[in-house]
């Protein structure tokens, strides 16, 4: 079972528990020995590599030998920063002497050194001399009691104490390293008759120091010592050895007297151990959560609500996924890469773009401004950091965010052992509230209140503990049993930012000062937390990370079993659609686009002049920003507002070559004439408000600044004429693609409809495709390439507008004509506008579904040389459109006589329509014997009179003779 747990992605831990502590010291070496022959691995080893924290010490603590394990802790406690004397004092107190003696063994072997020489240079003094004297393995083990010795021993460890000046040290250490735990208890007993107080209360009052400690704990070394000391190493010592001393007395005593030790806690309690543990765990939970829930409260100060929101208020599922992406080798494929990357852009955003004080002042703070040492401590350190406050902020909200998932995973099982996780909420309330309350009443007694009135903060205060203590919690709790935890995650994380965002609008809306007004005297606005650009980007930044982090991860896609090999092994196809959308890691995608569009002619056009026209923006931008240009600037983003139109037209260029899938059967050919048609929709809308403004500029001319309007016109003209010359070919061939692209043809294929009987053979098939092909029409690559016409008309805009800059800037510099510009301005806008009119007529044409204009008089006398070809009755249902640039596609039915060979007739349809331009046809052929069939399968009436009366209309009988 070990063996298989231990192969898995995520290992069962409650199955390792319940294996390795439901079987005996015995029984689990022997797992051990079992493991390591089958595995050739180490059992120790497999539970490191797959456990982690305290269940991994457990688990390997489970594993030892009782003397392995006595021998580890002895040497555990005399190595490393100082000496732990009361781990020494207990393994050597409650051992048999045969068990000292094994321990002594086991450490020489393991260790290479004498345990004694160890005691001695970890030790001193009397201590030193104690617990050599239990390693010499001389306790008296018999259960009788010797009452005359009892009796003798107490007058003895009088005189050396009480009845003596001074205390005779080596006396209590021979009778206490030596007697048995019954015979010890009766010479308690008649010391107590002999002294006024009992032998610890002896011990306390005559020693001291360590030496004091270890007789104590030899004196009560039966059973139920062991749980002195594991309450005062939970109560006393602090949470660092709480686990450390639990291990050790759970493992080393397991099979020894813990049932005496658990009934004995309870005796002296009133509590179990189990409830102890668990009130201990939760006074932790509670104190990790009030330190989370105060840095994120420090957080809320220094950035204020909606930043607080954005940063802190993620799900689990969310930054989990973000820290498998950065830490792990397996951080769920490219999608999540590309979330991770999204999430630490959106922070970035918020460190460097986001101005969230106007006045952006630095760490310095007066000291009034402190509310408590813990306030002037965080602002302390972020002013050593050197930072503003809001940056500073931002930092500590990230680190908060990733401690509270932490917090949460951590909490899951303590959730399931309290006894669900809304008794677990509530009980961490009550604990952090009375945690917490020693800390206000010493506040509210050193600082100087700022509240007027305290019942005014009842409501805010109530409201407060209504929507974040309580409704958070079972909104939450009611989403998640509602709805799956990703999507719950990504539509909460959508709702919640969004939201905030309309919030952090309104806060600062006029409207809403108004309203405020209402309550009480307006104050000056403040200037802090106000919305900004930044925030905003950010906000969409995180609103898709959590989308994409939030989405499972795809296993895999399924497949449809086929077979089986011949080795017996299933087989399964995979449709081309399943396969093609696996994510695809970003540089990858980067270089198979790179490499897509150098290979065609058109798409490198494309992209080298936006490279270039980049450049040239990227230029204006620069210059701009270094001389303080507006109109530079201003010029620059315009460029770049135009190379949208490229990398649209890029993109399309890139698309049209993706291959046919299941959905797209016919390809995405025809995305090159969405993209034309929407380029020229965007240059009608650029040319009528330049028309509009034109017009007003006309009746008003402005004054205008044409001191850079030269060189910056030159320049962008000079760019589009290398425009020009690389696209001119999709507007010189008018309206047809560039020659280089080469025709294609499928195969072609059909069937007919069967006449034996009533069977149905299905509609016979011929699809145009992909083969060379050359004619005198040139129809097959001749087609209208819309989003390279659409590119080129783009380019062709700018090239008029510096065309008409240069001009009416050369008039107005000349002889003072203002109203150059705008009756320039009107031409380019006139022209712009014509030039695009043909551009989306073709385009609306083709998405229509029309017949090729170029084509139309060879598809009539293509359908009259099909009517003539022998064999054929009529045709129906013909219907012919372009697809793309380089595709026509086409459907026809053929009615034919009962004796004639289908294919012959498919093929020399085929070939008619080819030759006038259709490169994709299917064919459905039709016999006498299909009418009937379709009458047989109840067809509508009307329909299968109709076909009927076309088929008699040609004066041919049922079995094909003309009637003259």
């Amino acid at each position: 079972m070990l063996k298989y747990i231990l192969s898995l992605t995520e290992v069962d831990n409650d199955v390792i528990i319940a294996v390795l502590v439901k079987r005996s010291n015995e029984q689990r070496q022997k797992i051990k020995v079992v493991y390591e022959a089958s595995t050739g691995k180490s059992l120790e080893k497999a539970l490191k590599s797959a456990l982690r924290s305290d269940l991994e010490d457990v688990s390997l603590a489970l594993l030892m030998d009782p003397p392995h394990f006595d021998a580890y802790l002895l040497r555990k406690a005399t190595k490393g920063f100082g000496t732990h004397e009361h781990v020494l004092v207990e393994v050597l107190a409650t051992r048999s002497n045969q068990e000292i003696r094994e321990i002594k063994r086991v450490f020489k072997e393991e260790y290479q050194e004498e345990l004694e020489e160890v005691i001695k240079e970890e030790t001193s003094g009397d201590f030193t001399t104690a617990l050599l004297a239990l390693l010499k393995a001389q306790k008296d083990e018999s259960v009788e009691i010797d009452h005359d010795l009892a009796r003798k021993d107490a007058e003895i460890l009088f005189e050396a104490g009480e009845n003596t000046k001074g205390t005779d040290v080596s006396a209590f250490i021979d009778i206490l390293s030596k007697r048995s735990g019954p015979q010890l208890t009766k010479t308690f007993q008649h010391y107590a008759a002999v002294s006024d107080i009992s032998l610890p209360k002896a011990l306390d009052l005559e020693l001291n120091g360590d030496i004091e400690e270890c007789l104590i704990d030899i004196a009560k070394r039966f059973a139920f010592y062991l749980l002195s000391v594991y309450t005062s190493a939970t109560f006393s010592q602090g949470y660092g050895t709480c686990e450390d001393t639990l291990i050790r007395v759970m493992v080393s005593r397991s099979e020894v007297d813990l049932k005496k030790i658990i009934e004995e806690y309870r005796a002296m309690y009133d509590v179990s151990l189990q409830e102890a543990i668990l009130w201990i765990k939760l006074l932790k939970h509670a104190v990790f959560s009030c330190i989370i829930s105060l840095l994120g409260f420090f957080g809320l100060t220094l950035c204020g609500p909606l930043r607080t929101l954005l940063l802190f208020e993620h799900s689990d599922v969310v930054v989990i996924a973000l820290l498998g992406v950065l830490f792990t080798s397996t951080g769920g494929g490219p999608s999540k890469t590309r979330g991770a990357a999204l999430f630490i852009i959106a922070v970035i955003c918020l460190l460097l773009f986001d101005n969230d004080d106007l006045m952006a002042k630095m760490a310095e703070h007066p000291e009034g401004h402190h509310d408590s040492a813990l306030t002037h401590f965080l602002y302390t350190a972020i002013a050593f950091l050197g930072v503003a406050d809001h940056k500073g902020g931002v930092v500590l909200l990230v680190a908060s965010l990733c401690l509270k998932v932490a917090f949460h995973t951590a909490s899951r099982k303590l959730s399931v052992e309290i006894g669900g996780a809304k008794r677990l909420y509530a009980l961490d309330n009550l604990v952090s509230a009375v945690v917490l309350l020693p800390w206000v009443i010493v506040l509210s007694a050193t600082t100087e209140s700022k509240v007027e009135s305290w019942s005014s903060l009842i409501l805010p205060f109530g409201m407060i503990i209504l929507s974040v203590m309580i409704l958070e919690f079972y909104v939450e709790a009611i989403c998640n049993t509602k709805m799956e935890t990703p999507r719950c995650a990504r539509y909460g994380a959508i709702a919640l930012f969004l939201s905030a965002l309309l919030l952090a609008n309104f806060w600062t809306h006029p409207l809403t000062d108004q309203l405020r007004s209402m309550s009480k005297p307006p104050q000056q606005v403040s200037t802090e937390h106000v919305l900004s650009g930044g925030v905003i980007v950010s906000a969409i930044f995180f609103i898709m990370s959590s989308s994409i982090l939030s989405s499972p991860s795809r296993k895999g896609q399924k497949g449809t079993l086929v077979g089986y090999s011949p080795e017996g092994t299933p087989l399964y196809n995979f449709m081309g659609d399943a396969l093609q959308h696996t994510s695809q890691s970003i540089p990858r995608f980067i270089k198979d686009s790179l490499k897509q569009i150098l290979e065609e002619y058109d798409s490198r056009q494309i992209f080298y002049f936006l490279c270039l026209n980049l450049a040239f923006t990227f230029v204006e931008l620069f210059y701009g920003v270094w001389t303080n240009s507006l109109g530079l600037i201003s010029d620059g983003f315009h460029m770049l507002f135009d190379c949208s139109a490229l990398v649209l037209g890029l993109f399309a260029a890139l698309m049209t070559r993706w291959k046919a899938t299941r959905i797209f059967s016919y390809g995405f050919g025809r995305v090159e004439i969405l993209s034309g048609f929407i380029n020229g929709l965007f240059l009608m809308v650029i040319a009528f408000f330049v028309f509009v403004e034109s017009v007003t500029r006309v009746l008003d001319p402005p004054n205008i600044n044409t001191d850079m309007l030269t060189p910056v016109s030159v320049g962008g003209l000079l760019v589009n004429l290398v425009g020009i010359c690389a696209f001119s070919h999709a507007h010189s061939h008018g309206g047809k693609s560039c020659s280089s692209h080469e025709e294609k043809s499928h195969s072609h294929h059909g069937h007919s409809h069967s006449e034996h009987g009533h069977s149905h053979g299905g509609h016979g098939n011929s699809h145009g495709g992909h083969g060379g092909h050359g004619n005198s029409h040139g129809s097959g690559g001749g087609g209208m390439n819309a989003n390279m016409r659409g590119v080129y008309l783009h380019v062709l805009a700018d090239t008029l507008g510096s065309v008409g800059v240069i001009v009416s800037t050369i008039l107005i510099r000349q002889f003072g004509w203002l109203i150059a510009d705008p009756i320039c301005s009107l031409f380019i806008a006139v022209l712009i506008f014509l030039s695009v009119i043909p551009l989306l007529k073709d385009a609306c044409e083709v998405l229509l579904l029309r017949i090729p204009q170029e084509n139309e008089k060879e598809l009539t006398s293509a359908l009259e040389k099909i009517e003539k070809i022998e064999g054929v009755l009529s045709y129906r249902d013909a219907h012919f459109w372009r697809h793309s640039a380089n595709m026509v596609a086409g459907t026809i039915h053929l009615q034919i006589m009962a004796d004639v060979v289908e294919q012959r007739i498919v093929q020399q349809v085929t070939a008619i329509l080819k030759d006038a331009g259709v490169n994709n046809l299917s064919v459905q052929v039709e016999k006498e014997a299909y009418f009937q069939h379709m009458s047989g399968l109840s067809t509508g009436f009307h329909e299968v009179l109709a076909m009927t009366q076309q088929m008699e209309s040609i004066k041919y009988l049922n079995d094909g003779t003309l009637i003259m």
